[in-house]
Formats: structure tokens, sequence, C-alpha cells
């Protein structure tokens, strides 16, 4: 017998696949060994490279020590403590080296040659595959070259006129020497230490070079040797897949061309042609099936083809003369008759179906027969081990005899078992839930009218119970909803267990339940089911082997206190459950109808603010923004008004607060933006080339389509530089996903070209964070801030920590709030230039803006404060007289007042406030001699002794002082000044 087509072709595949694999290795081999060369040669170049460097760096240094030492220009000396600095790790490094490097102007430095972390050149050595030898070479070189430095900072000294002392100390001053210097660093002494450098580095160049010869010329005898190898493989998996080919061609070829033609041209079986082309194989028998075959199709074409177009599962013949059925295979399987293809009675065909339907297959059966209607019918069969199929027959006549009489009926038969448990299985989803088997929302529908009627009767009350589960998302989250959905279940069961009999459990969807308890006569029995819930669901849930800890907040109901319709029930149960989750979550709260009043009135102002946003009834307000140094006007804060129709100028803050967190505030958000645009288009055309800036809500900005929606309303104004825009986000915004807010910002700057504010800068717990990981460009200090600068220590400290931050991040600083001179004063002497707020001007309609810029006059008193120069004791002087002239005048005014109850004495702790601050201040870093302190000091605890009495007299005379005494205090605050003025003279 020849070898089976399958084992020739099984055992060509096996070795052409070995061969093909040898090959591939060959080729990876091939592709290692090549990269081996490449990194031997990358590692020579970058060993190399640092000993190049560390040559570089010692010439360098030679270089410029010998330029200070002749020119005396401290440029030169620089460089060389730089250079010294980055070879030793102490500066950041170059991130590729360069030899032209100092050469360069330092702006074209920093901008093409960046710096990378600080390391000293021996620890970068140290990472690279040196040999012992060749990295002592290199460590003997750094070394000798820092015994250079030594020769080299000694010439420096000479040049300074710095010398030794008896211990070693440069102390002792002398005339600078600058031949000294110069014979220094041209000295045998220099020559030979140079050289001490030179010659491992000429060790190791020798060294390095000889062992990488060595390494690549070993690499390249092996990538021979692999060739050799790859040529071998290809050649044998090549001759595999010829024999191959040659087998196909005899075997499989030209038997399947002979079957085809006959298939194409219906042949019948030629014995003699057969002989020929079929072996004794795979192929011979499937040639002689085919033809054993034919014949089976010819004599079942008819029944096959009615089978085929009704798509039917079986089919069955009814023998009308002779009474008798033949079935198919199908058929045959379906009622599970033991043969492929069988013939019966007709009457123990009948006796197959279920009692209680024979009679409607029979009459259907011979109302077909009749011919007066085709038949179709659905009956249940019960198979011999009793099992019931429900069946779906449909069947005609097809057959008559010469008389006109039915003689042949044919139909089809399907098993629609699984069609009749789906309808059930419909059925049973519209009353439960599929994953819990709990009632769904319908069937509790129909629950909760039966406990109604049973409540009326019994004259007991029922309870409406909206549960959520805490903590549920973020499990399912990061376990999975295989974990998820396992939780859901054990919940339910666990509710079911801890409920009574007659109440029902309901699934309302995702982690969401709604129980219905029946049967109390007092809530108090309500309270200890729910107090057993909710201790039974803090409990742990196993799943998988793991503990998952969850609670539930739950909202409560009770009919009929509360007797509404189901809906209007669920509703405040679930407003009941919100207000459970606000309180801290793991508790129930019982509904009451302010909360309920408090959630339709909030509906209601949203319906009316989306109205009024439809309808076009809200305005934006402009407040400028100053340089109060120069008096310059460079920007205003878009602010949102409702021009109530009924109300008039609606506060944002009515109504703001509303919208939090809403889609409305989304679509308000962007008609501000589009508003600002427009405003900004509207006043290039008039010449106003000032900036403004809108705020976004923190909602706004982590939309999805924020971006989005911005690039295409820029794009609607291009004749408006997006510069001139710019984006207050409050810095509170950012204490969510830090994340999210800062990769819009980049966005924003970066490709939109936009410029972005952090607002309300400082009321936020991370603002150092922020102002390091978000890149806005302004920093807005909050008003809060800005309003006591003056009087609150703490309010000074944070402004001045803010400004220092923001010059150390390279942002500007705007103060929001300012209201007085005095305030725009203490501003500039803490270097916060700009500013806004009433003290400026109120925000006004847009059309009036451009009059009132025409019309701005810049503050006289506060550009010519700024233009006179102060150093740093002129200006904490400065800003201790205005501290204390506010606190003398906000106590002053305390005393004038009638109205005991409006009195808002200034701090009267002498430690705390604003002027025994600023003496610890100045104690602490040495601004002052300590005694001149000491005399401010004493003053001002005269000042304080004064005002302490006055206001001991004020409560005791209930408002009434002498004018004498106020004098005192007068004179004191002036003695306070006098004896700083004649400081600052």
């Amino acid at each position: 017998m020849k070898i089976s087509i399958k084992t020739i072709f099984t055992l060509s595949n096996y070795v052409s696949i070995v061969f093909a694999l040898l090959f591939i290795l060959g080729l990876l081999d091939l592709y290692n060994k090549t990269q081996e060369i490449r990194s031997i040669e990358h590692a020579h170049h970058l060993m190399l490279e640092k000993a190049r460097e560390l040559k570089q760096s010692s010439d360098e240094l030679t270089r410029y020590a010998r330029l200070y030492v002749i020119s005396k220009e401290t440029q030169y000396k620089d460089i060389y403590f730089n250079i010294l600095s980055m070879r030793n790790g102490e500066n950041e490094n170059l991130k590729h080296y360069c030899p032209v490097y100092w050469e360069l102007p330092e702006s074209i430095r920093t901008q093409r040659h960046p710096l990378e972390k600080k390391s000293s050149l021996q620890d970068r050595m140290r990472k690279l595959p040196y040999l012992d030898s060749e990295f002592k070479n290199l460590n003997k070189s750094a070394n000798n070259s820092n015994q250079l430095v030594n020769l080299e900072i000694k010439a420096f000294n000479a040049l300074e006129g710095l010398f030794k002392d008896k211990y070693g100390k440069y102390t002792i001053e002398r005339t600078p020497n600058q031949q000294l210097a110069i014979q220094l660093l041209s000295s045998a002494e220099y020559r030979l230490a140079k050289q001490s450098i030179m010659l491992p580095i000429d060790d190791f160049l020798h060294s390095l070079s000889d062992r990488t010869k060595l390494s690549v010329k070993n690499q390249k005898n092996k990538i021979d040797d692999a060739f050799v190898h790859l040529v071998i493989f290809l050649i044998m998996a090549l001759s595999t897949r010829f024999y191959s080919l040659y087998i196909t061609k005899k075997r499989v070829i030209a038997p399947i061309n002979y079957l085809t033609k006959s298939i194409i041209n219906n042949l019948p079986l030629n014995h003699e042609l057969n002989k020929q082309v079929q072996n004794d194989d795979e192929i011979g028998f499937m040639i002689d099936s085919f033809f054993k075959m034919k014949k089976t199709i010819d004599d079942d074409l008819k029944r096959l083809e009615f089978a085929l177009s009704a798509g039917r599962q079986g089919w069955f013949d009814f023998d009308l003369i002779n009474n008798h059925i033949v079935v198919s295979a199908q058929y045959a399987q379906l009622i599970d008759l033991p043969a492929a293809q069988f013939i019966m009675p007709l009457e123990e065909w009948r006796e197959g179906i279920h009692p209680e339907d024979r009679i409607t297959v029979m009459t259907a059966l011979n109302l077909s027969i009749d011919g007066r209607k085709k038949g179709d019918v659905e009956f249940r069969r019960v198979k011999d081990n009793g099992e019931i199929i429900w069946v779906y027959a449909i069947g005609e006549v097809v057959d008559w005899k010469d008389d006109g009489s039915p003689k042949r009926l044919i139909g089809m038969a399907t098993d629609i078992t699984e069609s009749k448990r789906q309808q059930e299985a419909l059925k049973t989803l519209a009353h439960y839930d599929t994953l819990t088997d709990l009632p769904n929302r319908n069937l509790f529908t129909d629950k909760f009218l039966q406990a109604v009627t049973h409540s009326h009767i019994t004259k007991t009350q029922l309870a409406i119970c909206y549960l959520d589960l805490d903590n549920f998302k973020p499990i399912n989250d990061q376990f999975g909803h295989a974990v998820g959905d396992q939780l859901l279940v054990q919940v339910a069961n666990t509710l079911k267990k801890n409920v009574n009999e007659n109440d029902t459990v309901s699934r309302q969807g995702g982690d969401e339940f709604v129980l219905l308890l029946s049967d109390f006569k007092d809530f108090s029995e309500c309270e200890k089911t729910l107090d057993k819930i909710h201790t039974a669901l803090s409990k742990p849930f196993s799943i998988n082997g793991r503990n998952h800890f969850i609670s539930a907040s739950s909202g409560v109901t009770v009919y009929p206190n509360d007797s509404a319709d189901i809906d209007t029930l669920l509703r405040h149960a679930d407003n009941a459950m919100y207000q459970a989750k606000i309180a801290g979550k793991n508790r129930y709260s019982l509904f009451n109808s302010e909360q309920d009043e408090k959630a339709i009135y909030k509906h209601g102002r949203l319906s009316e603010i989306e109205d009024a946003l439809n309808k076009n009834q809200f305005q934006l307000y402009y407040q400028p923004k100053v340089n109060m140094r120069t008096g310059k006007v460079f920007g205003a804060e878009a602010l949102i008004r409702w021009l109530h129709p009924k109300k008039g100028l609606v506060p944002p803050l009515e109504f703001l607060p509303i919208i939090e967190g809403t889609d409305l505030e989304i679509g308000i958000g962007n008609w501000v933006i589009e508003q600002a645009m427009i405003q900004l288009q509207d006043w290039n055309s008039q010449g106003v080339d000032i900036e403004i800036s809108v705020n976004i809500a923190s909602h706004h900005l982590q939309s999805s389509s924020f971006i989005t929606s911005l690039e295409l309303l820029l794009s609607n104004y291009p004749k408006i530089d997006p510069n001139k825009l710019q984006l207050e986000i409050l810095e509170s915004s950012a204490l969510g996903d830090l994340k999210t807010i800062s990769h819009v910002i980049d966005e924003c700057r970066n490709r939109l070209n936009l410029n972005v504010a952090l607002d309300d800068f400082g009321t936020g717990y991370s603002s150092l964070t922020h102002l390091r990981n978000l890149s806005a460009n302004t920093v807005k200090i909050d008003q809060t801030f800005v309003r006591d600068v003056l009087e609150d220590p703490g309010d000074y400290a944070i402004i001045d920590g803010i400004v220092g931050l923001a010059s150390a991040f390279d942002r500007l600083v705007i103060a929001e709030g300012v209201e007085t001179i005095e305030q725009g004063l203490i501003l500039l002497l803490m270097h916060c230039d700009n500013a806004q707020g009433y003290g400026i001007a109120k925000p006004m309609p847009a059309n009036e803006f451009p009059e009132w810029l025409n019309q701005y006059q810049a503050n006289n008193e506060w550009i010519e404060f700024a233009k006179t120069p102060r150093n740093r004791q002129e200006r904490e002087l400065e800003i201790l007289k205005l501290t204390t002239d506010q606190w003398r005048k906000r106590f002053i005014d305390n005393l004038g007042l009638t109205d005991l109850t409006k009195i808002d004495w200034p701090i009267m702790d002498t430690e705390r406030s604003s002027c025994g601050t600023w003496v610890r201040r100045a104690i602490q870093e040495q601004l002052f001699e300590e005694k001149w302190i000491r005399s401010i000091d004493k003053i001002h605890n005269n000042i304080h002794d004064v005002a302490k009495r006055l206001k001991m007299e004020f409560i005791e005379n209930k408002g009434r002082v002498k004018k004498a005494h106020i004098d005192t205090l007068e004179n004191t605050c002036k003695q306070l000044h006098d004896f700083i003025d004649q400081r600052v003279a």
C-alpha cells in the first residue's frame, strides 16, 4: 500500500517548517552578531567620548586659567569654575558634550545645549564597560587633573593677592602678583602635571583601540559562519518544497481534474479511465464515494429540494394509500427514533403526540388532506424517555391519484422547544432581574399595589426604601464586572435574609435596590429592619477568597403618611437616599417634604436659568485690570450678570451656584467665551487693544468636549489674537483630577495659544503643587487676602509668599479686590504691580467701557510712590508706617460709632498685631540694629497701652471717651511715625 497523501504532506510540511525555522534562527543569529558589532563600536565611541571629554575639560581648564591670569577678566574665572563644577558633578552637565560650548553666547548655549542632572565625569565613566586597567588609567588621569587644578587655583590666589598663612589657609592679603600667577601656569611643574594627565589617556586609547579591533574581528568571523549555515538551510527547505509540489501534481491534481470534469459534465462512471488516475489513497476514496453518492442524490432530489427551500430541521412523507409515514434522519433524531430514515404506521406516529394535542394535530392533517387548508400546527411530542418537546409542522398534498383523491403529503417539522423556553424566559424577564432573580420594577409596582390594598384593610403602614451601595463602583472597576455581579448577587441574598417574609426586595438596576417593608404599626419596627440591613451590608463579602467591604445609603418614605403614587414615592425615597449620601453614607434618611421642596425649587430655577440663556437675558460686565506702577489699563475681567425681566439685575451668586456641576454650566460657559470673543472683535475695531479674561468652571473645564469646542469657537474669529483671551481657572478646580486639569491647561496654552490664570490663588491647600504642575502664566491673589493685608499679618504673609512663589516660577501676579490707595501702596512695596478692584473701577457694561477708558486717570499717588527707589530696609519701614496708620484709623473709627453692635476692633494683642509681627520679623531677619528695633517696639507697646485704656473707657462709658485721651493716642502714633522718619532721613 502506498503512503497516504496526508502522511506525505505532513512530513513535507514538518521538514519545511524545521528548515524554515532554522533559516529564521540563522537570520536572527546573523542579525544579533551584526548588532553586537554595533554595540562594540557604540561602546567604543562612548568610552572614547568620555576620554576625550576628560582631555577636553583639562585643556579648557588650562586655557581659561591662563586667560584669567593674563587678562584678569573674571568671566574666564567663572567659566573655569563652571567647567570644574560640571566635571565634578556639582553643577548640571551638558546632555551632549560640545567642544565649543563655552565659546558660544549664553543665549545660544541655553537654547541649543540642554543640561541634564548633576553627575561627575568619573561617575559617568563608571557606567561604561571599561576594563579595570582602562578605568584606572582614566581615573588616574582625572585625579592628576585635580592636582593640576590646585596649581591653577594657587595661580588665581596669587593674582588676587591671597597667600597661605602658617595654617595653610588663604587668608593673608598681599599685593596681587600677576607675574607669579603666569609663571605658575607655565612652569615645569605645571607641564609635568599636564603630562601626567595625558599619558594615562594615551595608554587608555591604545588599549581601547586594540581591544575593539579584536572584538570586531571575532564577531565578523562568526558572521561568516552564520551565513554559510543560512545557505545550507535555504537549499534544504527549497528541495523539500519542490518534492512536495511533484507529489501534489501526480497524486492530487491529476485525479481531481478527472473528478472535476466528471462533475461539470455530469458524466457516469468510466471504469477504464478511473483505473488510470485513481490511486489507493484519500483522493481515490473520494472519487469512489462521489459516484456512490450521486445515485442517492438523484433518488432523494425532490425531498431534498423541498427541505432546502423550507429551511427546516426534518421532513416527513405521508403515504396516504398505505397509511404509513417516512421521516428523514433529522426528524428521526428529533423524536428519538433509532434509524436515520424510518417508516412507521400512521397510528404509531399518532401515539407519540401529547394526548392533549392529538385532536388539534389530526384536525390540521385532515384539513390539509382534504385540500381545504394548507396545514401548519404547533404541538407537543413525547419522547420514549418521557421528555416533552415542542414541534412546529407544516405540510401539503403533492401527489394525487387518477380520480383526484390525495395520494401523498409531504412536510417539514421544526423543534421549537428552545423558542418556547425563550418565550417563557421573556415573561420572566418582564418581571424579574436576570442577575439576582429579584422582582424588577414592573413586578415591584404590582406588589406595591397589593400591599396598599392590604394596608388599608389591616390599618398598617408600609415603607418604600431606596437603597444604593456605597463604594461599589471602585470594586467593580478594580476587580471586574464578574466580581461586581457576584457581589450584587450576595447583596441581594443578604437583603432577602434580613427582611420579613411578606416584604419585597427589588433591584432597580446597577447597584440600586428598592425594598417594600409592610405590615408595621409603628416606624420603630421598620427602623429595626433597616438597622439589621445596614449592619449586615457593612460586613465583608467574600468573593474568590478576597474580602470586599461596602456599605449602603438608603432613603425611606412611609405610606400612608406620604400618600402618593408609586413614582412619586420612589422619587421621595431616592431624594432621602441622596441626603443619606451627603450626610456621610452607611446610614438611612427619612424623607421630609422640605428636602423635596428644595429639589423641586432647584429644578425650577435650572429651567428658569436655561430659559434666560435661550432668551439672551445674560450680559457680560467688564472690570478693568491696571498696572499700578505705570497706570496702564492692560485688561478686563468678564463678569456675567442676569438682566431679569422682573427682578432687574441679578448678581451671579444668586444663580451660578444653582447650575454648578450641570450641563447648563457648560452651556453658559461657552456663551461667556463667545461673547468675550465678540467683544474683543468689537473693541479691536474701536482701537481698544486689551485682553479679556473669562472664568471657567471646573465642570466645564473637565468636560470631554472643552478643547474641541474652544478650538472651533476660536476658529470663528481668525482676526483675534488668541493671546488676548485669558481663561481664569479657580485654583480649587485643580483639587480633584490634577493630571487632567494640567493636560487641559497645556492644550490651551501650547495648542490654542491662550493665556491661563489661576484664580483665587492661595485658597487651595496645595498651592505650591499647583504652581509647579500647572502651566498657567498668571496667578490671581484672592481678594480675601487683599482686603485685610494692612491689618492681618497672616494675610500679609500669604500675599508675600504668593508673590515670592510666582516670581520663583516666573508667573505674573495680579491682586483682586483692591479698594483703597493704601492697599495698592503696600502691594507695590511687595512687588505686586497689577491689580483690579473697586478702588480702580466697578464692573461695567461693555458699551460703557471705551468711554471709561478715555476718561480714566491713573492714580498719581501709586505712580509717584512706585517711582521712588527703595532698598529692603526702606520698603520695610514704609510697610510699618502703612500698617500702623491703618490700625490707628480703624481703632479711632470704632470710637466714633454709636451702634456698639457694629464695633470691630483691630487686633489688640501686642504680639499678634501687624506692628508686633513686623518687630519679630525684623529681629529674626536682622534688618536693623536690635537696639533701634527695641525702641520701635517700646513705642508700639505704649500705643497699645493707651488704646487698651481708651477701649476700656469706651466700654464703661457706653461709647463716650474724652478727646484728650484720643489726642494722646494720636500723639503716640505720631511719635512712632516721627521715629521711623528720622531713620529714613
